[in-house]
């Protein structure tokens, strides 16, 4: 699982070096006022989410997440001319998303996809589609996540740079997210004794909460699915924004996943104080400058102090390590 990870920051990096395409992609594209709707799998709807956040709040563009299935059923009818829809491979309903490509043309509506990584139906009818990462397809799952939530980031990036005027908050967000690469392989071999110590806490447990808001409701999402994949716990993600902690058993823990640059910090920390007061044990992955979440947890893995951007994309990659040592031991636990 390690070397699996390392490959993380080979794939940010690969991705850094699609520039160009990412540019043509951006300058070819009529984005217009939205809403721009992304769809995605079962497995790829996290992205989406991710796509949302990135565009509306980088290129100020009104977006919308769908599932495949509830786009087909009730959205597409709905569409406008001129409407784009991007689709984030993998794609599960491929006979359905592949006539409803045709269908948006006829509307004059726009299908735009990713290619590479898992065989894509949708590109040789697509209007246009972003390149993932080479390699992609043959990375852990984890690998697969970072790469579709960080090409969504980055579009929506390079997008701002073109399209916007120049942002002072826009620039230090791609210089942030410019040296991920490094920042990755860098936390990845330098927290193992961190990781290690969340991986004990997290082993014994009956049942894990990953909560996040805002940027982070994505990662919370992939994180609760790698957690429970790799250990056989339940692991569920919870919205800060949307409920309030449940009381955790004793052999329960809550996994809080935020930066103190994070815009819905305050909820972030208000749901983690909750819980600890409940009796609840609160892990945490955040920066040394969010002293509300870190005062409320156990234990803290301490990251970089960056914007959401880079921050939500680092926290996928240390998520899925997490998921290591809990589950390694559990395999190695002899048959009750």
């Amino acid at each position: 699982m390690m070397n699996q990870l390392g490959s993380i920051p080979r794939v940010l990096t690969a991705l850094l070096q699609k520039e160009r395409e990412f540019c043509t992609f951006v300058r070819a594209t009529h984005w217009g006022d939205g809403p721009l709707y992304v769809v995605g799998s079962k497995a790829s709807f996290p992205a989406c989410l991710t796509g949302v956040a990135a565009f509306e709040s980088l290129l100020g563009l009104p977006a919308m997440a769908r599932v495949e299935a509830d786009f087909l059923a009730y959205s597409l009818d709905a569409l406008r001319p001129r409407t784009l829809v991007f689709v984030i491979p993998p794609v599960e309903e491929a006979e359905g998303m592949v006539g409803a490509a045709r269908a948006l043309r006829a509307k004059g509506a726009r299908l735009l996809t990713m290619v590479g990584g898992v065989e894509n139906p949708l590109a040789s009818v697509a209007d246009g589609a972003v390149p993932l990462p080479e390699g992609t397809e043959t990375q852990s799952s984890v690998s697969s996540a970072v790469a579709r939530h960080a090409s969504m980031v980055y579009l929506a990036l390079v997008a701002a740079r073109i399209l916007n005027p120049p942002q002072e908050e826009r620039r230090r967000a791609e210089e942030e997210f410019e040296k991920l690469p490094e920042e990755a392989e860098r936390t990845l071999s330098q927290s193992s004794d961190a990781l290690r110590v969340l991986g004990e806490e997290i082993e014994n447990a009956r049942r894990v909460v990953v909560a996040g808001g805002g940027r982070f409701l994505p990662v919370a999402l992939e994180a609760a699915r790698e957690l429970e994949k790799a250990t056989g716990i339940e692991a569920v993600a919870q919205d800060v924004a949307r409920a309030s902690p449940r009381g955790l058993p004793a052999e329960g823990r809550a996994i809080v996943l935020s930066c103190s640059r994070c815009r819905v910090r305050e909820q972030v920390q208000r749901w983690a104080a909750q819980a600890s007061k409940s009796g609840g044990v609160v892990l945490s992955l955040t920066d040394a400058a969010d002293r509300g979440l870190r005062e409320s947890s156990r234990a803290v893995l301490l990251l970089p102090v960056q914007g959401e951007a880079a921050a939500s994309i680092l926290q996928l990659a240390v998520a899925g390590a997490l998921a290591w040592p809990a589950g390694r031991k559990r395999l190695k636990a002899p048959p009750k």
